[in-house]
């Protein structure tokens, strides 16, 4: 590939710096390996030819934002404007905002002035600085990249700078001399038209702003003034006023902190703490939500005092965010943040792990609209320092300049092994598609390739259900739209252009199901495809979200996929050593990974699944709702809920005791009622896990004990004739026990008719299946088919639930927080509410 540099300007001579700048502008596009962190996908030669010329201007826009965090040498007024004027010189990092004294007239006069004597003045320029030029380019080779902490290097480096910071120049058109870096005398703005303020006070801008109207400039004045203003965009989020502020900047940025210059000592001690598994534990209590904040115990004191609950979010204004998300935010949040978005984002940006169990389908929209932009912004700032520290490198092997191992290392170790970095786990393809049109509303006036097939592939334009569906919100939500569940794409970010269906190692986010993503780990050999799994070697942020819809399925492919973020590649994979952060070296990635897992309430799973693999340095916090009120209280009919304790040693053996506690104790009554034969019929037994259906079922047909009882039964797996089946035989009477499992409830939402009572043989994970469940009961009785009164046993229109001590997650947002307490600490074993 050729060099891309535009044509150098034919005007007189050129300084120093700007010749510097050429050079790196000229410098020849270098191509990497496809699955090199900063490299663009090699199969779309087109796109990649635009994308290097842009990146290439993209880094040399942002290679010297990490110059800026020391003392930078300050070019000459004249050297700027005729930037400036030419309009042909890379525009720097620097900024400079230029003071018009208040008017216009003096700036007129400054551009004839300077077009008269342009080609002199610049001339003369150079040979002032030529000198000084080389004797600096020699002491900066020796020390042009002093360590973060050589206070000596450092002070060296100022002083060499220092020697030109106030350099007098020769105004020709005047014959006066003014100071680059002081400010200027008014009177001298008056007298003296080329007297321009080279402040970085970025009011001036402004100010001139307010004061020239576009009509009254004249040519040389408008490129002035625009190639300021650009220069005044900085893509880090942050205005550039100073190296004193850029650097106070990024030291808030948690981003900067977390990832590009984290305290090595304190991280170091955090992930030991972490390896032992110290952890210290606070309980926050907030208005909106109850938390558990648990961080590494560095002193081992576990003194809980010194955790603290991270402050809210305001607004986006502090969320330091790149320019183009910002840009791309339009009305968005103009109010500034609502309570649950406050304290939801202060967590998601400061890069904790967390496990949220307050998600609905009402919160949703705004809390994927936050988790998406902190996904882009994740992205763009990590390729842009790629692409910036490319062109670095790149610019050092076009000028021969000699860049030693141990100066590279602390400044260009910007990637992983891989360029994938962050993981998106969906339970649909609908979700996807919420997720994606997320995404490219935020980059609003970005370029979109095959969006038309992914809106074909994913989006289900023809509506399952009306508008009068007696579907809970909840369910119409997950499965109104396309709701396959093996699905995968990746999506790649360029400067202009989102990409879809982008190769995984070219991609920046992965979004996938994870029965899509464990197929395409486990590889195809038909199609000769590998088992891979090396794209997820250098995820750094995780989204889970509606977790509870993925316990539905099948959670052994969620935790698949954990076991297999972060692992160190195979050496035969083409990754640049000099280029890969300390911690993925020396396989510590997991410790800086951030996961955010979403639910509708907390599960023994998620909560295992966040303690075993969320391992952040930061900390990780739960978020639970502030109490629950219980699904009892919402039952629109008034009947009898008993609930019976059962005793169990330990959770490995709390099968085994509820099945023998369910045969002595429930499963007598049904065989005597239905030998009898005296409406004993109508009972639904609802069994929460398959392991449990398959297991009660198996003694329904095998023992001798249940003889007498004529069952049906409804599981995910049942197809839909022999599902319609069994719920008329239940209806007519001829099953006397019908077995429904929750994945069949959460995947079908049956109404069941014929209902007389119901058994639980465990609390529901999902507390509103207990009210549904429960209201078959109250449809029975709008039918007809329960009286109550005629019930001898006193058992129609009764609810049973069996519970453990195990079961108190479930059990609290069934019956609600004040009551569980009791349920499960006191000596009786049966509770009855009416």
């Amino acid at each position: 590939m050729g060099a891309r540099g535009r044509a150098p300007s034919q005007k007189g001579g050129r300084s120093a710096a700007s010749s510097r700048g050429k050079q790196k502008r000229s410098m020849p596009q270098t191509k990497f390996s496809a699955k090199r962190m900063g490299d663009e996908d090699l199969t779309d030669e087109s796109e990649d030819d635009d994308e290097s010329e842009q990146d290439s201007s993209h880094s040399d826009e942002e290679s010297d934002e990490d110059e800026g965090l020391g003392d930078e040498k300050p070019k000459t007024h004249y050297s700027l404007l005729v930037e400036a004027i030419n309009k042909k010189t890379k525009r720097k990092r620097e900024n400079p905002h230029i003071d018009f004294g208040g008017t216009r007239s003096g700036l007129s006069q400054a551009t004839k002035s300077l077009r008269h004597n342009i080609e002199e003045e610049q001339s003369r320029a150079d040979k002032a600085q030529k000198a000084r030029s080389e004797e600096h380019t020699e002491e900066s080779k020796r020390i042009k990249r002093p360590k973060r902490n050589d206070s000596r290097a450092n002070e060296k480096v100022d002083a060499i700078r220092k020697n030109d910071e106030h350099e007098p120049v020769l105004n020709e058109a005047s014959g006066e001399h003014f100071n680059i870096g002081g400010t200027i005398n008014p009177e001298t703005v008056h007298t003296n038209p080329l007297a321009v303020n080279l402040s970085r006070d970025p009011k001036l801008i402004s100010h001139v702003s307010a004061e020239l109207d576009d009509d009254g400039r004249d040519s040389m004045e408008r490129d002035i003034w625009e190639d300021t203003k650009a220069k005044e965009e900085d893509e880090t989020g942050d205005d550039v006023s100073d190296g004193g502020e850029l650097v106070e900047g990024l030291r808030q940025d948690p981003f900067h902190n977390h990832y590009s210059e984290p305290d090595e000592k304190d991280v170091a001690k955090k992930i030991l703490a972490i390896k032992n598994s110290k952890w210290d534990m606070v309980r926050v209590a907030t208005k909106l939500s109850k938390n558990v904040v648990v961080m590494p115990d560095v002193d081992g004191s576990s003194a809980t005092a010194n955790i603290s609950f991270p402050p809210p979010v305001l607004d986006a204004s502090t969320l330091n965010l790149k320019k183009r998300l910002q840009n791309g935010l339009g009305d968005s949040w103009e109010e500034g943040f609502d309570e649950e978005e406050q304290s939801f984002a202060s967590l998601l940006f400061n890069y904790h792990d967390m496990l949220y169990c307050k998600r609905t389908h009402v919160n949703a929209p705004k809390l994927r609209k936050l988790l998406c932009l902190h996904a882009l912004n994740h992205c763009l700032k990590t390729r842009d320092r790629v692409l910036k520290n490319n062109a670095k490198v790149s610019e050092a092997k076009k000028l021969k300049e000699e860049v030693d191992d141990e100066e590279t290392e602390g400044d260009f170790q910007d990637q992983g092994f891989t360029r994938p970095k962050v993981l998106f786990l969906l339970p649909t393809r609908e979700a996807c598609a919420r997720t994606v049109h997320t995404l490219i509303h935020l980059l609003a006036g970005m370029g979109q390739e095959h969006r038309k097939r992914f809106e074909e592939e994913f989006v289900d334009k023809e509506q399952k259900f009306g508008h009068g569906s007696d579907k809970p919100a909840s369910f119409l939500d997950l499965f109104g739209g396309n709701d396959d569940d093996n699905f995968r794409i990746g999506i790649k970010l360029t400067r202009t252009t989102i990409k879809l269906y982008s190769k995984f190692y070219a991609s920046e986010i992965l979004l996938a199901s994870p029965l899509g993503l464990r197929m395409a780990m486990e590889g195809d050999k038909k199609k000769g495809k590998e088992p891979d799994h090396e794209y997820l070697s250098s995820i750094e942020v995780v989204v889970v979200d509606q977790a509870d819809a993925l316990l539905m399925q099948n959670w052994e492919h969620v935790e698949h996929i954990f076991k297999h973020l972060n692992l160190m590649p195979d050496s035969k994979n083409d990754w640049e050593i000099g280029r890969v952060r300390p911690w993925y070296l020396e396989g510590q990635a997991q410790y800086y990974r951030q996961t955010v897992i979403l639910s509708q309430f907390q599960t023994p799973e998620l909560a295992e699944l966040q303690r075993v693999h969320c391992l952040n340095w930061e900390g990780k916090v739960k978020v639970l709702p502030p109490s629950y009120s219980g699904e009892i209280t919402k039952i629109p009919v008034k009947l009898r809920q008993t609930f019976t304790r059962f005793e169990s040693k330990n959770v490995a053996g709390d099968p085994d005791a509820r099945f023998r506690y369910f045969c002595a104790t429930v499963v007598p009554t049904l065989a005597r009622k239905g030998k009898k034969n005296t409406g004993g019929g109508g009972t639904l037994l609802f069994v929460p896990s398959y392991i449990d259906f398959v297991r009660v079922r198996n003694y329904f047909a095998n023992s001798s004990a249940a003889a007498n009882v004529s069952f049906g039964s409804i599981s995910e797996y049942t197809d839909v004739r022999e599902t319609s089946r069994a719920m008329s035989h239940f209806r007519t009477g001829r099953y006397s026990v019908l077995l429904y499992t929750e994945r069949a409830h959460h995947f079908r939402r049956s109404v069941l008719r014929g209902v007389q009572r119901v058994v639980f043989y465990a609390p529901p994970d999902n507390p509103a299946f207990y009210g549904e469940v429960v209201g078959f009961l109250a449809k029975s009785r709008l039918d007809g088919t329960l009286d109550v009164e005629r019930d001898d046993g006193g058992e129609k229109g009764s609810v049973r639930v069996i519970f453990s001590r195990y079961d108190v997650m479930k059990l609290e947002r069934v019956v609600g927080t004040s009551r569980v307490g009791r349920m499960a600490g006191d000596r009786g074993d049966v509770f009855d509410f009416l």
